[in-house]
């Protein structure tokens, strides 16, 4: 009887050990599949590769050539004007207009308006002083060209037409008339690079038709001190 139980009791526990070695038993692939998800779990997921930002470009504006703007934006405007007190004064007003025909020339017309006037001192023989003055007007017109030979520097040339009271010496006296003066020379012009002809300029310019005391400048050297927009 002892020698049952004790059989029985073997059965039981192989076959207990039996059933315990079939529930931890895995197959092959799920303990590859369970074995990739553990370390797939176990690794951090990768950051999406920042991008780097990149400058904003200053935007330029489109400049259109010359052939392609308009009459009046080819328009350049400008003079020059001198004032001088004294014994001696002079008033000068020379407003222009001119037209770009090139990047670096530009021609135009312009009217001319000069004041001029002379204090004399008298020293009569008593002793006595006085004084009187001799005032002139002088208009006209002028055409110029200005040509630009290296930024900022040019050269000018024009023609001056002056009505005043000129000295004539087939008369030999002082009548009111027409008087032109050719005249050429160079200058320095400070302003826009981009747009040459526009700024504040000066210039030196020789007259070729000076005869002393029959003009109304004081030297065949005439200086001007001007500005063009």
């Amino acid at each position: 009887m002892k020698k049952t139980r004790l059989f029985i009791l073997c059965i039981c526990l192989n076959i207990s050990s039996m059933s315990l070695g079939l529930a931890q038993y895995v197959p092959k692939e799920e303990r590859e599949k369970k074995t990739k998800a553990d370390s797939a779990s176990t690794i951090s997921p990768e950051k999406p590769p920042v991008q780097a930002r990149s400058k904003p470009t200053a935007r330029k504006e489109p400049t259109s050539s010359l052939s392609e703007q308009s009459f009046s934006e080819r328009l350049v405007f400008g003079g020059n004007t001198w004032l001088q007190l004294g014994t001696f004064t002079r008033v000068d007003l020379f407003p222009t207009v001119g037209y770009r025909l090139t990047e670096k020339l530009i021609t135009g017309v312009g009217v001319n308006y000069q004041y001029l006037s002379t204090r004399y001192d008298i020293i009569s023989a008593q002793g006595q002083r006085s004084s009187f003055r001799v005032s002139e007007h002088y208009y006209g017109w002028r055409v110029f060209a200005q040509q630009f030979v290296v930024p900022p520097v040019f050269i000018w040339a024009e023609l001056e037409s002056t009505n005043g009271n000129f000295y004539d010496l087939n008369a030999q006296e002082f009548s009111r008339r027409w008087l032109y003066n050719p005249m050429i020379g160079a200058g320095y012009q400070q302003g826009n690079r981009d747009k040459l002809g526009t700024g504040f300029y000066f210039m030196i310019l020789y007259n070729l038709n000076y005869v002393d005391g029959l003009s109304q400048y004081n030297s065949p050297w005439v200086s001007r001190v001007g500005f063009t927009f």
